[in-house]
This record gives structure tokens, C-alpha cells and sequence, in this order.
């Protein structure tokens, strides 16, 4: 899962233009962020948070990326303390607090996981990517009849994953097959794509509706 660095604005610069300050720092180790060179982007990214002169808005930016870089390399301890940290800076970030959500997954603490989930999923009950998450999480709790209703408000939305998830959701509680019926569900050209051997998801999901 790839993050755009949060400051665009903030341009590369060749490390030997680097004048001192958070702020050239910043700038270094947003650069390497934007490459994928995570190591070099936590090195660079946490020389501008300890340069102590950022502004609020730039250290969060600091702590959000790094934070993210952490997770991109399988260190999710260090990435929910970057998320808390740009969380205080901005208690309304609604991507810090989905993110340290998918670290406290990361390092097994489900408690933790689904409080931030659920916070982020009162914020905005209707989007997918809240309540599918939120599903898998339940389901790897083996929590299937709340699996299966945070799939469902996906598949509720159109998503044929979330709808397959349910299903399988539903099959562990002894649950029959649900109906998929999202508004612009065609299901003559449902069988036509079949016929073609195309849309993948859509074959099981006309063999599961037969």
C-alpha cells in the first residue's frame, strides 16, 4: 500500500544543497518518500522532527510519512507512535487514525485496532474501505456475525468483495447465501461476461446466486 507523501508542495533537494533545519530535512525525506527508499525516508524524516523547529503543520506531515514508511517496513510499534503523535498534533485526522488502526493489526492488538476502526467508521458510516476493513479484522477475531455485517454494508454499496466476504462470514455461522443486489447489477450481462470468461469476481458471484 503505497501513500503519496502529504506535502507535494515540498520539492526534493539533492543532499549536498541541504542547508540545516527540520525543514531541508523534511524536504530530503520526503523525497526518499516518494522513491519507496523508506530507510532513507525514516533516517531523514526523523532528523527533521528532531530538529525541533518544524512548524505544526510540517511536523505532522514528518510524523504522518514516517509513520507510513514504518509500515512499509514491518515496523508497526514505530509507525502507531508516529500515527499518535500526528493525531495530537491534528485530533481530527481521519488518515493517521485509519492508519494506526492497520499497524495496531499489524501487531496484534485487536482492542487497540478496533476502537481506532471504530472511531474512524463514526466519522464516515457509509464508506466501504472503513467497514471492509473493519470486517476482516472481525473476521480474523473470528467475530463472524459482526464480519459479516460490516461486509454487508459494503456489499450494500456495490462491492463484490465485501459481498463475498459476507458470504463466507455467513457460511461459518451456518448462514444461508444473501442476495447480491447493488443498483447497477445487470444479471444478463452478468451471464454475458461469464460466457467470456471475464470479471473476476463476478463468476463466483453468479455461481453463488444460481
Amino acid at each position: 500500500m503505497k501513500r503519496t507523501a502529504n506535502a507535494a508542495l515540498l520539492a526534493f533537494v539533492p543532499l549536498p544543497a541541504l542547508a540545516a533545519g527540520g525543514y531541508a530535512n523534511l524536504n530530503v525525506g520526503i523525497g526518499y518518500y516518494n522513491q519507496e527508499l523508506y530507510d532513507q525516508a525514516i533516517i531523514w524524516l526523523g532528523k527533521a522532527i528532531d530538529a525541533a523547529d518544524l512548524l505544526p503543520d510540517q511536523l505532522h506531515v514528518a510524523h504522518l510519512d514516517r509513520g507510513n514508511a514504518f509500515l512499509m517496513t514491518d515496523a508497526p510499534e514505530k509507525a502507531a507512535a508516529d500515527y499518535t503523535a500526528a493525531l495530537a498534533i491534528r485530533p481530527q485526522d481521519d488518515m493517521s487514525l485509519e492508519a494506526r488502526a492497520l499497524a495496531y493489526v499489524a501487531m496484534g492488538d485487536h482492542e487497540k485496532a478496533d476502537a481506532d476502526l471504530a472511531a474512524f467508521q463514526a466519522k464516515k458510516p457509509d464508506d466501504i474501505q472503513a467497514n471492509f476493513q473493519r470486517g476482516q479484522l472481525y473476521w480474523f477475531l473470528g467475530n463472524y456475525a459482526q464480519a459479516a455485517d460490516s461486509f454487508g454494508k459494503t456489499a450494500d454499496k456495490g462491492s463484490a468483495y465485501g459481498w463475498l466476504w459476507q458470504q463466507l462470514a455467513n457460511v461459518r455461522q451456518g448462514k444461508a447465501v444473501t442476495v447480491f443486489h447493488p443498483a447497477n447489477f445487470d444479471r444478463v450481462g452478468l451471464h454475458i461476461r461469464i460466457a467470456s470468461g471475464y470479471g473476476w469476481p463476478d463468476t463466483v458471484i453468479g455461481f453463488l446466486q444460481r
